[in-house]
């Protein structure tokens, strides 16, 4: 739809920009570059520069600014010695004014008898002459004594301009640059943007995390969705190591053993060989919702090596050789590990038809079937490799 919108604006020389509500933190646009500065021409400059690049990447839509750039305007003041002159009160030059360009409701009509069918009748000039300075300089106004007087004798015309508005955020003047991005290629442009920028603005510092207290030179600070995106990708990243770590201590600590708990959580790694291609062919990137997927694939696919493992180490405990007890545990735990996975396949499927869900769904059906079918063939192989003699011997 933005794309569309661009399109349409594009032979106008005009741009558009699409608003909607955030699924998460506040933030409507997918790119915000906050930039702060001495002086607000040094502000502009990095801001002119920085819109003019990010409109040259692939899959930046839309780009814009804030504060947008200054208006020419309109200057009237009131002659006091002029108003004098004609016996008008400068407060009647105001309502009139006023009046002329804001409008006084008269009423409302409606064409039935709904109230919800009224349209206010509003008397003022006409759209194309408020900003005329012809049309006001013919209005006219009445003096004490009731005479007409026109505005053009009892005002003062000048033009500028204009003054852009100014923005502060932490008490500190800034100078905003947005960026919509083309979701189907916006991930590879977030990939490269921290290098580019940094190539492409040596001598501006340029912050990610910390907002800055003081901006003596340039200052680059990133926000908006992808900056809050990056932070969850980070905060996601640091949760599933941490699962990882209490995963290995868990099993460390159960079986006693600090390398069987590295072979039964092999099966981790093996998710991203049916997470990735399942992703590719289906045309979606992997996203916030995906990553939490496979950090919860990292617990199931772990207890279906779990069972292959504990079955094999009981086995052993009784007096079975190891080849009969491998082969024992990949006959009789395949049903109930084969179970477990079709019922969070297709459980998890039906979220594939949720737009919001669908790479939470698309990871947890993809990963735990390819993962869970490696499991049954490797974990006994690698186990029986491991723990067997190395003479050669039977056992």
């Amino acid at each position: 739809m933005a794309q569309q919108l661009g399109g349409w604006l594009a032979p106008h020389q005009a741009t558009g920009h699409i608003a909607r509500i955030p699924s998460g933190p506040a933030s409507d646009r997918a790119i915000t570059a906050e930039i702060y500065g001495p002086s607000p021409q040094a502000r502009q400059a990095v801001a002119d520069e920085l819109e003019q690049w990010l409109g040259e990447q692939e899959g930046v839509i839309t780009t814009s600014q804030s504060p947008m750039a200054a208006l020419p305007s309109l200057n009237l003041n009131v002659n006091p010695q002029q108003a004098a002159t004609y016996g008008v009160i400068p407060a009647e030059v105001t309502r009139t004014l006023s009046l002329a360009i804001a409008g006084k409701t008269l009423g409302d009509w409606s064409g039935s008898q709904y109230a919800w069918d009224s349209v206010p009748i509003i008397l003022r000039l006409a759209k194309q002459d408020r900003g005329s300075e012809q049309a006001i300089r013919s209005l006219y106004t009445l003096s004490a004594s009731g005479q007409p007087v026109p505005l053009e004798s009892l005002l003062d015309f000048s033009h500028d301009d204009g003054e852009p508005a100014r923005y502060r955020r932490n008490l500190m003047p800034v100078t905003t640059v947005f960026a919509d991005l083309d979701r189907s290629v916006a991930q590879p442009l977030s990939v490269q943007l921290e290098a580019l920028v940094s190539e492409q603005w040596p001598g501006t510092e340029i912050r990610w995390r910390q907002p800055p207290d003081e901006a003596a030179s340039p200052l680059l600070y990133w926000s908006g969705e992808w900056e809050m995106t990056r932070g969850v990708y980070r905060d996601l990243a640091v949760a599933g190591l941490v699962v990882m770590v209490l995963i290995y201590v868990l099993l460390a600590g159960w079986f006693g053993s600090y390398t069987l708990p590295l072979l039964i959580m092999l099966p981790i790694p093996l998710i991203f060989i049916g997470v990735i291609p399942a992703h590719w062919l289906w045309g979606i990137n992997i996203a916030g919702t995906g990553v939490l997927g496979v950090i919860a694939l990292g617990g199931i696919v772990t207890r279906n090596a779990i069972l292959l493992v504990d079955f094999i180490e009981q086995r052993l405990n009784e007096g079975m050789a190891l080849k009969e007890a491998v082969v024992q545990a990949g006959a009789q735990r395949t049903r109930p590990i084969l179970l477990t996975a079709a019922t969070v396949m297709f459980g998890s499927g039906v979220l594939i038809f949720e737009p919001a869900l669908e790479p939470l769904g698309l990871t947890l059906a993809s990963g735990v079937l390819v993962s869970t079918l490696l499991t049954l063939v490797l974990i006994p192989i690698l186990y029986y490799h491991a723990f067997s003699p190395r003479d050669g011997k039977e056992v």
